[in-house]
């Protein structure tokens, strides 16, 4: 239809040919196409608008068996973006991420995470028992430095925080790694648990630890607990520039791991209520309210919110899943977190 008066006008010869193979296999025209509103604020009134989310209700069949055997690294993905991975692995959907477009200006500062990959750099040096001046250079030809005195200052600040963290976790431990596969209900588990020592499974960070890095640790901790035989102590140990924390043993990780692989085979079936970033954030909270944690959600003038992801605008168009489904997302992150919060010391 015509952008200024609202006439109509002929489809692509594309979709004209679809309609009319559409019509040759019974599907009447009139029940193929929708007519929507000039002004975009009456599309409240349309009810092909309104009619609710991507699913609707609706529930796929299940996937094929093999599905039912995963690996960790599968599981962690599967948490860390349930949406993302039904629609990929259901509709064969994979909307990506925007791209990050080329900075029009000159760098005076670090950029978002820009700090992790300077340290990790001076980190190398003074693992090979190299001056950590040395990762400069490295730093610059990467461009990961602004220009002039404030690259040096800048350069400095992240120097004197590595070094700081490299002196505190000395002597570093030799740490081993043990293959497994885990039978939890009708599912089969498998992967390698890397970084044991005698103390524990040991977790390094040079940054700040952020709810995918947690799930990550937190998966990986249960299977450390899940498992008969190994001789490392079920603890994970996790040192980071920041902050320094113990997980503490848990002693129903078998059932908690089998909770999560079956809200994992629910996922593969309709869209997961969790939304990891403010699931997080909402276990966090000493008495968890969602009320509280809507904001990390819906976002704010200062940053955008978990929603804005792709598969989060295409799967809830109509409707904000933390009130539909807010039962279930409350369920669901207390079994993700809330076990990783009350055992974390």
């Amino acid at each position: 239809q015509s952008q200024q008066d609202n006439s109509e006008l002929p489809p692509s010869v594309l979709v004209s040919e679809l309609q009319d193979y559409l019509e040759r296999c019974g599907v009447k025209r009139s029940g193929m196409v929708t007519k929507h509103r000039l002004q975009g604020w009456k599309q409240r009134g349309n009810p092909a608008f309104d009619s609710g989310e991507f699913m609707d209700g609706c529930v796929l069949e299940e996937p094929g068996e093999s599905y039912r055997e995963l690996s960790l690294s599968d599981l962690i993905r599967f948490y860390q973006n349930p949406a993302r991975v039904f629609l990929r692995e259901r509709f064969g959907v994979s909307l990506g991420e925007r791209d990050h477009e080329l900075p029009g200006r000159e760098p005076f500062g670090l950029e978002g995470y820009s700090s992790d990959d300077i340290r990790a750099c001076i980190f190398t040096q003074l693992e090979q028992q190299q001056p950590a001046t040395e990762a400069m250079p490295l730093l610059r030809a990467q461009g990961l430095l602004p220009h002039g005195k404030p690259g040096e200052l800048l350069f400095a600040q992240e120097k004197a925080v590595t070094q700081s963290f490299f002196d505190s976790i000395q002597p570093l431990p030799e740490l081993d790694n043990q293959v497994f596969s885990l039978s939890l209900d009708d599912f089969t588990l498998s992967g390698a648990l890397g970084q044991l020592s005698e103390r524990g499974r040991e977790v390094y960070s040079l940054g700040r630890l952020s709810y995918w890095q947690w799930l990550d640790i937190g998966l990986h901790h249960l299977v450390l607990n899940a498992l008969e035989n190994t001789a490392c102590p079920r603890q994970t140990l996790v040192f980071s520039a920041e902050e320094q924390n113990c997980l503490q043993p848990v002693a129903d990780a078998r059932d908690r791991l089998a909770q999560l692989l079956g809200w994992y085979w629910q996922g593969l079936q309709s869209p997961l209520a969790f939304f990891p970033k403010t699931a997080f954030n909402l276990m966090k909270q000493k008495e968890p309210d969602v009320s509280k944690a809507m904001s990390t959600w819906e976002g704010s003038g200062n940053f955008a919110g978990e929603s804005a992801k792709p598969e989060y605008r295409l799967l809830y168009r109509h409707a904000n899943p933390l009130e539909t489904q807010a039962e279930a997302f409350m369920a669901i992150a207390d079994g993700v977190f809330g076990w990783l919060f009350s055992a974390m010391k």
